[in-house]
């Protein structure tokens, strides 16, 4: 996990993720991606935070970029 400078959000990106990788092994990469990384999605709003994420390591990209804002 890497600190990112981002003006107004609490951002890192993730560089390595032990379930995607699991995941990929057996052929999920898509149920990795559906379901895992949507947590992270619903947790953040359960928080009263939106997190805006492009890119995941589970979807074929080198990082997940996780950037949290107010609700």
């Amino acid at each position: 996990m890497e600190d990112v400078d981002v003006a107004g959000v609490y951002a890192f990106d993730v560089k390595r993720c032990l379930m995607a990788e699991y995941m990929r092994g057996r052929g999920e990469a898509r149920f990795c991606q559906a379901v895992t990384c949507s947590q992270d999605l619903l947790m953040a709003a359960e928080r009263g935070e939106r997190l805006a994420r492009r890119e995941t390591i589970a979807g074929g990209a080198g990082r997940c970029d996780f950037r949290f804002t107010g609700a």
